[in-house]
């Protein structure tokens, strides 16, 4: 999750430093909703979300493939009654 933080403070660094656009003020880059807000000196509060898009329709489809998978484990699992687990998956990128 913290380069997922870092990723979009990225985002926003750019915009701010290659084309001017984020307002100047105090960065508070603790927030998960807003991902980052700006206190403003005439002490007003900006929020920004950052969020992805992905034209590629491969990466679509992979992500939808994806989560069908893990949501027919988790009705299976719970169609049987099984005690409560912890899973991780790990995707290749290749596959």
């Amino acid at each position: 999750m913290r380069d997922k933080k870092l990723t979009e403070l990225l985002h926003v660094r750019l915009l701010a430093d290659l084309l001017h656009v984020v307002p100047d003020g105090d960065w508070d880059e603790d927030g998960e909703s807003p991902d980052l807000t700006i206190r403003r000196a005439d002490d007003t509060t900006l929020g920004i979300e950052v969020t992805e898009f992905h034209s590629d329709q491969r990466v679509k489809t992979r992500e939808s493939e994806q989560e069908s998978i893990v949501a027919a484990a988790r009705q299976e699992h719970s169609r049987r009654d099984g005690p409560p687990l912890m899973v991780r998956v790990y995707w290749n990128a290749f596959d």
